[in-house]
């Protein structure tokens, strides 16, 4: 006789021959509040972490445009135009969500509004990358980009100092 093909169940366990009985689920208790309270206990809730961040990301981005002003100007690193210090943005090469470069300063440059918005899609990060590797030396956009692929967590006292570093 053939050996019979597995079947699928519906309840999304593992497959099982018509002769056997699927094992039964467990239902796991879970106490929402009560996981909750562990988690706050055991480090800062997320929200907290996410605000500081934000205060981060603001110091930061301001100390960039200050330090790529000059004389109440700036010269975009990706397209070269000289404008107005108020019309600076903090541009990274490598994206913000990349947490492990997001407030290195190699990877941040005042930029116009224009080449911040549309970095991918018209060469602009490209252009960006040429910069850093003229002001920072050959390799250093490879460097950022490998350093972004690593797991990084911003914690509570990494954020102090760094807000404290650029206020």
């Amino acid at each position: 006789q053939p050996p019979q093909r597995p079947i699928k169940v519906f309840d999304g366990s593992t497959p099982f021959r018509p002769d056997q009985k699927p094992e039964p689920k467990v239902k796991v208790p879970y106490n929402l509040k009560a996981e909750t309270a562990k988690k706050k206990k055991a480090g800062e809730s997320s929200s907290v972490l996410m605000a500081m961040r934000d205060v981060c990301d603001k110091v930061f981005s301001k100390w960039i445009k200050v330090r790529d002003c000059v004389d109440g100007s700036f010269i975009c690193v990706t397209c070269k135009r000289k404008l107005d210090y108020k019309k600076a943005q903090c541009g990274h090469f490598i994206k913000r969500g990349e947490n492990a470069v997001r407030f290195d300063e190699r990877n941040s440059h005042a930029q116009c509004q224009d080449c911040n918005s549309d970095q991918k899609s018209n060469g602009f990060q490209i252009k960006h990358g040429i910069a850093i590797e003229r002001m920072y030396g050959k390799g250093t956009a490879d460097e950022l980009k490998m350093l972004s692929k690593m797991p990084f967590k911003l914690e509570r006292i990494e954020l102090e100092k760094l807000i404290e570093k650029y206020k």
